[in-house]
């Protein structure tokens, strides 16, 4: 097993998954996570990280000795706020993972449709006992999601839904359900989702923005941003995060640089959500 130590309390974080970037002790995030370390080594992969990074061995041994864990247990706010990071993590990897050399080259010859610019769009409503609705201007369909067990343990519920590969732009929308007692953290969601476009194989130029927004007076987090794959094609993503009591939604959209038409159409899809 591989340890990242944290800078703060000098906990071991074991090295599970490339989304470790909050400390599971304090909950400060990790100065030298994976996805931090992917920006200045783009051709390497999780396990040369773990060997270049990581503490194993006698190392990690001494580590451990040198720790003195606090008593007291990590606030439940702090816990989640890992859990949301790899929640969030799983879906926009999942989801962005798959526009691969295929998908990306059809990004390039491939634009969303003109006339969803003037089409009827469909109001969704998607979670069943939400009154959360979003307007799109093609179908979604369900997705399904393989989370870690250590996530898991905390998630009582989760959906997710896309559009086909085929539009020239890719929609999805999401909602975690946390179990009773567990509120979500924002900002953990909205960094997880960050660092997960960021840690994907072959982006470089990463760039975003970030803004505080509500939505009808629930707390959100807009981030719009874009970076090239495979140094040859270059995209846009806007995400929506809004964290509301235990649940967790994100909305999120990329398409080709150049598509002036997939830019209008994910700002009118991201402003269509009422919750």
């Amino acid at each position: 097993m591989h340890y990242l130590k944290c800078d703060n309390c000098g906990y071991l974080n074991p090295l599970k998954s490339e989304y470790a970037t909050f400390c599971e002790h304090c909950g400060k995030k990790l100065k030298d996570n994976f996805g931090t370390w992917k920006l200045t080594h783009p051709q390497s992969d999780f396990e040369k990280f773990k060997q270049e990074v990581g503490l194993s061995g006698d190392d990690a041994a001494i580590g451990q000795k040198q720790f003195r864990r606090s008593k007291t247990s990590p606030k439940v706010k702090r816990i989640i706020a890992i859990a949301v990071a790899i929640v969030v993590g799983v879906v926009v990897a999942g989801f962005a993972g798959r526009l691969g050399e295929r998908v990306a080259k059809s990004f390039n010859e491939v634009k969303a449709p003109a006339e969803w610019l003037t089409g009827s769009w469909k109001t969704f409503t998607p979670f069943t006992g939400s009154n959360f609705t979003i307007e799109t201007p093609v179908n979604l369909t369900a997705r399904k999601y393989d989370l870690p067990p250590d996530v898991q343990q905390h998630i009582k519920d989760m959906h997710a839904y896309e559009n086909a590969e085929k539009d020239g732009m890719k929609i999805a929308v999401s909602k975690a359900i946390y179990n009773d007692g567990i509120t979500t953290d924002l900002n953990g969601a909205a960094d997880g989702t960050i660092n997960s476009l960021q840690q994907q194989p072959d982006v470089s130029q990463f760039d975003f923005t970030r803004q505080e927004i509500s939505v009808n007076g629930t707390p959100a987090i807009l981030q719009k941003g874009s970076y090239v794959y495979r140094k040859s094609t270059a995209l846009q993503f806007i995400t929506l995060s809004i964290a509301k009591d235990n649940e967790l939604y994100q909305v999120m959209s990329i398409y080709g640089a150049a598509d002036d038409t997939g830019s209008t159409v994910a700002g009118r899809f991201i402003r269509s959500v009422k919750l």
